[in-house]
């Protein structure tokens, strides 16, 4: 395996970690703020 593949692959691993990260926080904005209206309404 030559650096430049080994740099790709190393790319692609934190894209993935950075998507994935993205996406968690994201979902727990969505969830916090949906259980905010919630409490709200009550």
């Amino acid at each position: 395996m030559s650096s430049q593949e080994l740099d790709r692959g190393t790319d692609a691993i934190i894209k993935q970690a950075i998507i994935h990260m993205y996406n968690s926080l994201l979902r727990f904005v969505i969830f916090n703020n949906y259980r905010g209206e919630s409490y709200k309404e009550i």
